[in-house]
């Protein structure tokens, strides 16, 4: 071989894979050759993959690469990266995992890969608007109507008003079938609970009393009758007599729709009493109130009234007028008329009232004198009258 000279071989790129042969010939300037051949080896050198860490998202979210990451990998030739998943269902429809298949593989088939496992989970509770209004029904002792379209309106009102990040949501109630006692302040009743739950259990929940109330009057037909006084002065027993029987007649006939025990009142301050009206119009008027265990009330009116009908007592022991047989008829009259007029003195005098007030007294006389009778048994016969006022 000569020397004193030397050739570097030439850079030699393939595309392709596989064994290649390589044949070197070296050919000196006097015409002196010589040749080697080489086998180079393909690419069997695996890429090196390097996957997301594991990682739990919210349902609303979503699984994309965005949102779990991406893999990444390095190799001495190109490479691609594909992925491929595999759900793994939960307990509802949205809890479950994914189980994500990374792969790198290079230009010459070599490859690598690894699983991530993506954790979706719903633990976010429905958002809903509270604005049940408490049912406060009227103490009329039929209540399952009203009651259950109550609740029918706000579970539907719920349904529509509620919202959840991942699916749908149901609302329940857990109402059975009671009662409430009567609050006339209807401040408490009994208390139903409305529970907003989605697909995957998470709930809220709402709440609303049901109570019952009474606002309406008791009813009654007031048909009182009226007490009529005699004018004796005595009056206390016979109003309170009467009180006391008005008031358990309005206790019985009054209805009320709570159905409970009714009290009954009046307004009489056992003093006042009316004056005497002779025409038993005008009188005291009496107020009875009837009310009921939440102070509803309706009221009755009665009327005490103070008549006379019963006449002056008078003891009637008038002497009779006697007049002697005068020849001028003329002279009876004076005396007629002084009698008459003393007569009836004496009769204002003898008689009373129970009504104590001021008596009259009056006569027929006319004028008719009397004809003689020797008997002294035949004459003209007078009437007083004594009347009150």
């Amino acid at each position: 071989p000569a020397t004193g000279s030397s050739r570097t071989p030439p850079d030699v790129t393939y595309s392709t894979c596989g064994d290649k042969t390589v044949t070197l010939t070296v050919t000196l300037p006097n015409g002196c050759s010589a040749m080697d051949v080489i086998t180079l080896s393909t690419d069997v050198t695996d890429p090196i993959l390097m996957i997301p860490p594991d990682i739990t998202v919210n349902c609303d979210v979503g699984v994309d690469t965005s949102n779990t990451g991406s893999a990444t990998a390095s190799d001495q030739c190109g490479h691609t990266i594909t992925y491929s998943d595999n759900p793994i269902p939960g307990n509802c429809p949205y809890n479950y995992q994914i189980q994500r298949t990374w792969t790198v593989t290079d230009a010459c088939g070599n490859s690598d890969f690894g699983i991530q496992t993506i954790t979706v989970q719903d633990t976010t509770t429905p958002t809903v608007t509270c604005n049940v209004a408490n049912l406060v029904l009227e103490c009329n002792q039929n209540y399952n109507s009203e009651i259950s379209q109550w609740l029918s309106d706000a579970v539907d009102d719920l349904e529509q008003g509620a919202s959840d990040n991942c699916g749908s949501v149901t609302v329940t109630h857990d109402y059975i079938s009671d009662i409430p006692n009567l609050d006339c302040a209807a401040q408490t009743g009994e208390e139903v609970i409305f529970t907003i739950t989605d697909e995957c259990g998470n709930f809220t929940t709402c709440t609303a009393l049901i109570i019952i109330d009474d606002t309406e009057p008791p009813t009654i037909t007031c048909s009182i009758d009226p007490l009529i006084l005699e004018c004796d002065e005595d009056y206390t027993n016979e109003i309170f007599m009467w009180l006391n029987t008005t008031m358990s007649d309005l206790q019985t006939d009054a209805m009320d729709d709570c159905g409970l025990p009714l009290t009954v009142t009046h307004d009489w301050d056992s003093i006042a009493l009316p004056t005497l009206d002779c025409n038993g119009v005008l009188g005291l008027s009496i107020t009875f109130t009837i009310v009921d265990n939440c102070g509803n009330f309706t009221t009755c009116q009665g009327l005490i009234l103070i008549e006379d009908t019963q006449p002056p007592i008078v003891t009637c022991n008038l002497d009779d007028l006697q007049l002697q047989c005068d020849a001028d008829p003329s002279t009876y009259t004076p005396i007629i008329t002084q009698w008459i007029s003393d007569m009836h003195d004496s009769l204002l005098t003898k008689a009373v009232d129970d009504s104590n007030v001021p008596l009259t007294v009056s006569d027929d006389w006319i004028g008719t004198l009397p004809t003689l009778d020797c008997n002294g048994s035949i004459g003209v016969t007078v009437t007083f009258e004594v009347e009150d006022e």
